[in-house]
């Protein structure tokens, strides 16, 4: 038996480059936030995006990485070695996983430390702690645990974070509990869902005084999801769960 875990990811430092995605620039020009928190940062691949794209328009931002830095059951499990889901990438040293290291390096090397804030917190504290100081972002960034009931949790702190032209946002739409915590939350707060072409982003802008803000994205090719549609494919998805469990 051995007291202490054996090393996990060692060898060279992840290479994190900025996300390849039209959508954090489209935010920055729409929006000219002051301030963006993210919920989820992991090895900072998406901070790297709205700080570069931050330079690259003129923008002047602050960003508040919100994050454990401690990985996903799917890291823990090695659901998907090889990938930047692996097992690897947490590093693991003594029994500590070292993303936080692979973060930091990435901000440090990029020389966007002057722009990003790491808070290594889980939503809940650091949803407290951004309140306490007076950090009421212009965008909330979620992309953090993606089960259905803490992306319920992260939408509603997210929600109390927003300054009173703040915008709501994450990742991953095409994941089944993140579509159905946002459907959810859109309806409680009467709230329209844009999209990408691409079904990776969701935008939540208020129906009652946002249609400025609406057609802005509209005419960046974003698209309006209807809530009818995507719950009656939810249901047929289920239907079709259900039909192949039930084969002998």
């Amino acid at each position: 038996m051995w007291r202490t875990p054996p090393p996990v990811g060692e060898g060279p430092w992840p290479v994190v480059k900025p996300r390849d995605r039209r959508f954090f620039r489209d935010a920055l020009e729409v929006l000219y936030p002051e301030s963006i928190v993210e919920f989820g940062s992991w090895e900072g691949a998406s901070a790297l995006a709205w700080a570069s794209q931050a330079n690259e328009t003129g923008i002047s931002v602050d960003i508040y990485c919100v994050d454990t830095w401690l990985g996903s059951p799917e890291h823990w499990q090695n659901l998907l070695p090889n990938t930047e889901w692996g097992q690897e990438r947490l590093r693991i040293v003594n029994g500590e996983p070292g993303v936080f290291d692979t973060f930091k390096q990435a901000i440090d090397l990029t020389g966007h430390s002057d722009r990003i804030a790491p808070l290594r917190a889980t939503t809940e504290c650091g949803t407290s702690f951004l309140l306490q100081h007076g950090v009421r972002p212009d965008l909330v960034y979620v992309d953090a645990d993606h089960s259905y009931p803490a992306v319920r949790r992260d939408l509603a702190l997210a929600s109390s974070l927003l300054s009173d032209r703040g915008l709501l946002t994450g990742d991953d739409w095409h994941h089944e509990p993140i579509q159905r915590a946002v459907m959810r939350h859109a309806v409680q707060h009467r709230l329209d869902i844009l999209t990408d072409k691409d079904q990776d982003v969701f935008i939540l802008v208020p129906k009652s005084s946002g249609e400025q803000m609406r057609q802005a994205w509209l005419d960046r090719g974003y698209v309006m999801e209807s809530i009818p549609k995507i719950a009656a494919s939810q249901l047929r998805n289920v239907a079709l769960h259900v039909r192949r469990s039930q084969r002998p």
